[in-house]
């Protein structure tokens, strides 16, 4: 029993660590969409053309999704993170049946 309950404490503390990790690539994925606001309450339009175009430039790109990859598979989001949950009950209650 002792096994078993240090076992469930061990994964729980796991997930809050992996937990942790998501939250913030979540948050770095959400603050890069705020990028696009913040540069365009600057006063650009007064700016040289150069400046102009590379503030056009640089909104563009912060419209694609950025955050922190995993591997070569995908972006870090609460999705990714709730679904590995999904998938790690759903492992667990098949292993459990008796």
């Amino acid at each position: 029993m002792l096994a078993m309950t240090a076992g469930v404490g061990f994964g729980f503390i796991l997930l809050c660590r992996l937990g942790v990790y998501y939250w913030y690539a979540n948050e770095v994925m959400m603050k890069s969409f705020d990028l696009v606001d913040a540069i365009y309450t600057v006063k650009w339009y007064e700016k040289s053309p150069r400046t102009k175009s590379l503030v056009n430039i640089f909104m563009l790109k912060c419209n694609q999704r950025a955050g922190l990859q995993i591997g070569t598979l995908t972006v870090m989001s609460w999705n990714i993170f709730f679904g590995i949950l999904k998938s790690a009950y759903s492992f667990m209650t098949f292993v459990w049946q008796k």
